[in-house]
């Protein structure tokens, strides 16, 4: 039986040496050259560091809303689909979030018929969110717009 010397990466669809393949056993090579299998872990690590972060930041959001006695959870997931949604930008003022982040709730948790859930949230620079506090949205974009009318 004649040994296979080629194979082609599932990820890049390239055909290279069988060398080129981590082994999987003793008779059998993975479906993913170095390079692309590399990477794939390389990409995991970090999703999986940035998932732990998130869970963090979703447990303090809970604990907060406990204190307060208001319902609703949300998840690590929950805040990955906001920043996705988010494009990297602040929901307020549209800068970017390369310096960092933090979730603000629309509805301040100390005010009546709040509630921590996804649409109650929206992420922001943290300059914004220590101004906004307790506003409601439209009340601090109404603050901002005039500040920056009279700035003018």
């Amino acid at each position: 039986m004649a040994a296979h010397t080629k194979k082609t990466c599932a990820s890049c669809g390239r055909t290279l040496s069988i060398r080129a393949y981590y082994r999987a056993g003793e008779y059998r090579r993975f479906t993913l050259c170095r390079q692309c299998y590399r990477a794939n872990q390389r990409a995991r690590y970090w999703r999986d560091v940035n998932l732990s972060r998130l869970r963090g930041r979703a447990n303090r959001a809970n604990y907060r809303a406990a204190v307060y006695g208001r319902p609703g959870r949300i998840t690590a997931a929950d805040l990955a689909f906001l920043l996705e949604l988010s494009g990297g930008k602040c929901h307020y003022c549209h800068a970017d979030l390369a310096d960092g982040f933090q979730i603000d709730h629309k509805l301040a948790l100390s005010r009546p018929g709040s509630m921590n859930t996804l649409s109650n949230l929206a992420i922001c620079c943290p300059a914004c969110n220590r101004q906004k506090f307790t506003a409601l949205p439209i009340e601090f974009i109404e603050r901002r717009q005039q500040a920056e009318r009279q700035a003018a």
